[in-house]
This record gives structure tokens, C-alpha cells and sequence, in this order.
């Protein structure tokens, strides 16, 4: 039996991903680098930390992060006006 993260890297390529998780990664997302720039954190750190959490949370396609990636850098960037 492969051990735990083979089978989440093999899911993350193999599975494609409902809207729903999409929204989902969004939300957590968005929730994340919210809160950290209320902390005093730039939008560049809160990015990065955010998507690993996010990551964390939903398991999301490698295909659908790409689209979600450049979609959340545009949201980011706004963040920072």
C-alpha cells in the first residue's frame, strides 16, 4: 500500500476538482492572508503561508492550482492597494 503522501501527490494529479473545493480553497485562502495582514504581515509572506495552509485543508489538482494560483495573485495584488 503506497504510504500517505504518495497517494495524496498521486490524487492531486489524477483528480480533477469540483467547484466546490475550488470555492472552498478560495475561501481558506482568502480567510488566511486576511488575517495575516491584520497582523502587520506583508502581502507577499500572508501569500505564501496562506496557499500551504489552504493546501493543507483542500486537496486540490495540481491542474486546478495552477488556475487557482494565478487567479489568487491577482486577487493578492489588489489586496495590496
Amino acid at each position: 500500500m503506497p504510504c500517505s503522501m504518495e497517494l495524496e501527490s498521486y490524487l492531486r494529479v489524477s483528480k480533477r476538482t469540483t467547484d466546490v473545493e475550488k470555492a472552498r480553497f478560495r475561501s481558506e485562502f482568502e480567510r488566511s492572508v486576511r488575517q495575516s495582514m491584520r497582523l502587520g504581515q506583508g502581502v507577499e509572506w500572508a501569500f505564501g503561508v496562506a496557499w500551504e495552509e489552504a493546501s493543507e485543508e483542500v486537496m486540490v489538482s495540481e491542474t486546478d492550482q495552477s488556475e487557482l494560483f494565478a487567479e489568487l495573485i491577482k486577487w493578492a495584488k489588489n489586496r495590496r492597494k
